[in-house]
C-alpha cells in the first residue's frame, strides 16, 4: 500500500502508542504515571514537571529501539534512566525492589518492553493499513537520533523515568 493518505497520522500513531504503553505497562510495571508535562528533551536528559509543578530532570542512560518498515517506516524507542530500566526489568521479571539484576537482564527486559509496545502499535495502527515488519530490538547506551520526532510520552515509574518515543524516517 503506497498511498500515504491511508497511513495513520502522527497524532493517531501517538494515541495508539499511548494505548500500547498502557496495555504493556499495566500488566508488567505496577507503578507508573504519565508525567504532567515535558519541559525539554535533550540527547541525554529529559526535564519534566511533576504533579506539583516542580521541575525534575532525569538522565537518559539507556535506550531500546525497534524499527518498523512498510509504507511508513520509523522506530519505537524506549529511553530511560538507569533506575527506570531497573523498574521495567523488575516488573517484567516479577521481582521485588530489593532483587539485584545483571546488566544483561536489564538490557534484555528493556528490549522486550520495546518489542511488546512496538508489537501492539503494529497490530493496532499499522497492520490494518498494509504490510509492516518489525526489526529486532537494538539496545544503545548512547542516545541516537534516528529520524524526525513523531511524538514522545514520558512516564514516572516507581523510582525512575521512561520516555516512549516514536521516530519517523526523514524520507517519509
Amino acid at each position: 500500500m503506497s498511498n500515504s493518505t491511508h497511513l495513520p497520522s502522527r497524532e493517531e500513531l501517538l494515541d495508539v502508542l499511548r494505548e500500547s504503553v498502557h496495555e504493556v505497562f499495566s500488566s508488567t510495571v505496577t507503578s507508573f504515571k504519565q508525567a504532567a508535562q515535558v519541559c525539554e528533551q535533550g540527547e541525554t536528559a529529559v526535564a519534566l514537571e511533576d504533579e506539583n509543578g516542580v521541575r525534575v530532570t532525569a538522565s537518559i542512560d539507556l535506550e531500546a529501539a525497534v524499527a518498523f518498515k512498510g509504507s511508513l517506516s520509523g522506530s519505537v524507542v524506549v529511553r530511560c534512566s538507569a533506575q527506570g530500566a531497573m523498574d521495567i526489568a523488575r516488573g517484567l521479571l516479577m521481582l521485588d525492589a530489593t532483587t539485584s539484576l545483571a546488566v544483561q537482564e536489564i538490557e534484555d527486559a528493556l528490549g522486550e518492553c520495546a518489542n511488546m509496545v512496538s508489537g501492539v502499535l503494529k497490530r493496532r495502527a499499522l497492520d490494518p493499513r498494509g504490510t509492516f515488519e518489525l526489526g529486532l530490538p537494538e539496545i544503545r547506551r548512547a542516545p541516537k537520533v534516528i529520524g524526525r520526532p513523531g511524538g514522545m510520552l514520558v512516564y514516572q515509574l516507581s523510582e525512575g523515568v521512561v520516555s516512549m518515543e516514536l521516530w519517523l524516517d526523514e524520507s517519509q
